[in-house]
């Protein structure tokens, strides 16, 4: 039966292509992720300040020890007046420990405004303590290349209209700083060593420069296979050295990073085998897979995916590839056991592979959800239908999507994993020939619908309820909201009010492109934590997901019986930027 409500915009969001889509931890991208940070007001001098220190956007870097240095935005240096900075050295000093950077390029100042009388040098010079480290004719090359202070001179003084300074090609190490805003402060010397004692009478204002990611809240590696290897540990892997602990019982699914259909569809099959899922590249084994097989002390791969998604390439490399221990010091004397052939000839033949795969351990079911269908309303906010009445007693359930809206599958992973819910696969306009073999084959006498009518139309749920199975027709719940962040939000309603899951700590991916979150479905399921989506780095955070964690942060039952205090993120800073994940928590705090 199809209910009238408001109508829900169900299409996918555009994946994104390219660096800015991925969950990199290499801070020399970062100047990617000052594109996809939202705008922010300016940061600008106290009221007594003589001067105004602005950027378009502070950036986001990752604070790291590893020496790599990050693009930031350009500094805007503009005096109070004509008279302010004349015949001096300007001085941009950032806090003690985090500093400019220039083996990637040498900063450049540019003026405009000022009386023709008045310049600047053409390059503005790094130090720290006493010692010069930059370079006024070019690249330091291999010298140190790092310090706090940036200088240039002022030559001249401006006597028609206030100068503008613009600091451009500038790189740092956020190296010092707790994740936060870092603020550099301005103040003149009368030479560019003096800068690194400025006195407070001359200093002349202050402002935000850029943010420090936080490295340690956030999932993620350099790659989208070493992303999914970090979620396989953060999952399976506990202590380090002789202490090592795994909980992946030897096994481990692969799946390519190039589609994400095979390695979500996998979340069944890890479930039955107790593992998680690790990506890789059709034409390559990743270095990070390839660790993390020895530190889980993998001693068997499952492959799906047929040859065009996994290369005979990768396979036969995996079957060369020494087994280790837990811990991955000690090594067996074999090597992995490699199972492949889980696959069909489309996405929705490999996950009808996938749910046949093993048999005999039975197929899950939810606790029972019938007062869900008596207040669908708050799960399914579009006019999508779905089965009127509740079914009595529990049901086994499977979960279907539409084989073009990957959000609802990735949203869904970690129920599925926790649960043992084969994940379905359709066509959006008619119930394919696959999931009808599936759902009868299985026994299953109830579906949990993810997506509106746009992904999923009406005549798939018709059909499903059609089915008998044991003699009973199948019944459909659908959560579904107006994109995939809502239906992520509703999905996370749904697992803390109806199944009881965790809600002090919920997990955070990007929505726009699917890399992320692929393996986060022994993440999600054995920790019982919802997936939320963001629309992606650039678009934001989106209006559903912040409406969502307000709820979560200040209701005692917003996600389930309890206050949503903490947000794990799965991606680095240019997928989630930290400018993002500040507007996450504020939401949680209910600013």
């Amino acid at each position: 039966m199809q209910r009238s409500r408001r109508a829900g915009r169900r299409t996918s969001v555009a994946a994104l292509t390219g660096v800015a889509a991925l969950g990199l931890a290499s801070v020399a991208g970062a100047s990617a992720a000052s594109a996809a940070t939202p705008s922010a007001t300016a940061a600008s001098a106290t009221a007594a300040s003589t001067v105004t220190v602005s950027v378009p956007a502070p950036t986001s870097v990752v604070s790291s020890s590893t020496g790599s240095d990050a693009a930031i935005g350009n500094v805007t240096i503009t005096p109070a007046a004509t008279t302010t900075v004349a015949n001096d050295v300007v001085c941009l000093v950032l806090p003690a420990g985090d500093n400019f950077d220039t083996a990637s390029g040498v900063p450049t100042v540019s003026q405009t405004n000022g009386a023709a009388t008045t310049g600047v040098s053409s390059t503005p010079v790094v130090t720290a303590g006493s010692l010069a480290l930059g370079s006024t004719t070019g690249d330091p090359g291999a010298s140190s290349t790092q310090g706090n202070v940036l200088s240039f001179a002022v030559t001249g003084q401006a006597t028609s209209s206030i100068p503008v300074f613009v600091l451009a090609n500038l790189h740092v190490d956020g190296v010092g700083s707790s994740p936060g805003a870092v603020t550099a402060s301005v103040g003149t010397a009368s030479s560019a060593l003096g800068c690194a004692s400025v006195s407070s009478s001359s200093l002349l204002g202050s402002g935000v420069v850029y943010e420090v990611a936080s490295s340690n809240g956030a999932i993620y590696g350099e790659t989208p296979a070493a992303t999914a290897a970090a979620e396989f540990d953060a999952a399976l892997v506990t202590g380090s050295g002789s202490s090592t602990t795994c909980s992946d019982h030897g096994n481990a699914v692969v799946a390519t990073s190039a589609d994400p259909y095979d390695a979500l569809s996998a979340a069944f099959l890890e479930a039955q085998l107790g593992t998680g899922v690790l990506i890789t590249a059709p034409t390559h084994l990743d270095a990070s897979t390839l660790a993390a097989l020895r530190l889980g002390g993998v001693q068997r791969v499952y492959v799906v995916g047929g040859l065009l998604a996994v290369s005979q390439a990768d396979i036969d490399a995996l079957r060369s590839t020494p087994a280790y221990d837990c811990g991955g010091t000690s090594a067996t004397g074999k090597d992995i056991v490699v199972y492949s052939g889980i696959s069909g000839q489309t996405a929705d033949d490999t996950a009808a592979a996938i749910d046949s795969y093993i048999t005999g351990t039975g197929t899950g079911a939810l606790p029972s959800i019938s007062g869900a269908y008596s207040t669908e309303s708050t799960y399914n906010q579009t006019t999508g239908n779905e089965t009127a009445s509740a079914p009595t007693g529990t049901q086994k359930t499977a979960v279907v999507v539409a084989d073009t809206d990957f959000q609802d599958a990735t949203a869904a992973a970690g129920m599925a994993y926790e649960y043992k819910l084969p994940v379905i696969l359709t066509p959006g306009d008619a119930l394919g020939p696959q999931a009808t073999s599936e759902l009868t084959k299985l026994g299953i006498t109830q579906v949990i619908a993810l997506g509106g009518q746009l992904a999923l139309q009406p005549q798939v749920v018709d059909s499903i309820e059609a089915l008998n199975v044991g003699g009973k027709p199948i019944s459909v719940l659908r959560i579904a909201g107006a994109d995939g962040t809502e239906s992520a939000a509703d999905l996370a309603l749904f697992e803390g009010q109806r199944l009881g899951w965790h809600d002090s700590t919920v997990l955070v991916a990007q929505g726009a492109y699917w890399s992320d979150a692929l393996g986060s479905a022994a993440l999600a399921g054995k920790r019982s934590e919802s997936l939320l989506l963001t629309e992606g780095p650039k678009a934001g955070v989106g209006q559903y997901t912040a409406a969502v964690l307000k709820v979560a942060g200040t209701s005692p039952d917003g996600l389930g019986s309890g206050v949503t205090t903490s947000i794990q993120v799965l991606g680095g800073p240019l997928a989630v930027p930290q400018a993002q994940v500040t507007q996450m928590q504020q939401a949680l705090s209910g600013s």
